[in-house]
């Protein structure tokens, strides 16, 4: 969930924020999440951290970098801010709506469940991705149902060259150039239909399967060995985006538990670059409680 807070917190070097009147561990926070934190005099205290343990009057960071300050001191009110989107439990719903201005008509779309995400990581290229939706019905009306309009805000769209940041593997930063990475995960949506009604009952969850592929260049025998020794290992990797100044928008996406399922290095000809395209399955992680999530920090 979101977790944005304007908490009673202070900074103890080397490696705390700390409260003696606020109980830390109900921002929702939990140990591997990245934080943002802004506010504080001290440029080390200002930017992105990870947590490494969490009690009710301290949060331990990865990094050992802080520096002690009081937050009544401080530059501006110290603002700790973290998001999380995982897959989980939750059922959630939207309505979605088209809008025909030259006719002024509008088809809305209810009940709608999100069945799959896939993205697309390739050098020298935009990301890209979609969504697949599944939902209850459409229906056409004459006004809208939101009452609003919300203006789309313009951003640059992000590329596998430049907004592409350190890449973990097995826990630690991954050495091997890679050409790209893919990814699917899919919900595995269904309709229940009903008697006595055009509309399903419910649009059904089944088990959510996270798969994808890694494309590297064959340098070494590294990541092969772990598909041939079904080695457990982990992915993650962060975007970052073109905003201005020190402070940027940020997504890190984590896979915390895999196997690689598929491989086989090769080259199309002798003029060519020997690639492994390793085939990955994301299963549940005990500790995270997740199969895949997604570490989101705005500016």
């Amino acid at each position: 969930g979101t977790v944005p807070e304007e908490v009673g917190f202070d900074i103890t070097a080397p490696d705390q924020v700390v409260s003696a009147s606020f109980d830390l561990t109900t921002l929702g926070l939990v140990v591997g999440q990245k934080f943002r934190m802004t506010g504080w005099t001290d440029a080390a205290d200002n930017g992105v951290f990870e947590v490494e343990a969490i009690a009710a009057g301290a949060i331990t960071t990865v990094e050992t970098s802080l520096i002690t300050e009081d937050s009544s001191t401080a530059a501006t009110t110290p603002i700790l801010t973290a998001k999380r989107i995982a897959n989980s439990n939750d059922l959630k719903s939207y309505v979605f709506e088209k809008r025909f201005t030259d006719v002024t008509e509008f088809v809305s779309l209810t009940g709608m469940r999100v069945g799959s995400m896939s993205m697309n990581v390739e050098s020298q290229a935009l990301v890209t991705g979609t969504f697949s939706y599944m939902g209850k019905e459409g229906v056409s009306a004459a006004t809208t149902v939101s009452g609003i309009d919300q203006t789309a805000t313009i951003k640059t769209p992000l590329n596998a060259t430049t907004n592409v940041g350190v890449i973990t593997e097995g826990g630690s930063a991954l050495t091997t150039a890679l050409r790209g990475i893919t990814f699917e995960v899919n919900n595995n949506l269904r309709v229940k239909p009903q008697i006595g009604s055009k509309s399903p009952t419910d649009i059904g969850y089944g088990f959510v399967d996270v798969t994808g592929t890694v494309t590297a260049y064959f340098e070494d025998n590294v990541l092969y060995e772990k598909f041939i020794n079904h080695t457990e290992s982990s992915l993650s990797f962060r975007f970052q985006d073109d905003t201005v100044g020190t402070d940027k928008n940020e997504m890190h996406f984590n896979f915390p538990r895999l196997y690689f399922s598929d491989g086989n290095p090769q080259a199309p000809s002798g003029n060519d670059d020997v690639i492994l395209a390793l085939e990955f399955t994301a299963v549940r992680d005990s500790t995270t409680g997740t199969v895949f999530f997604i570490d989101i920090l705005a500016v």
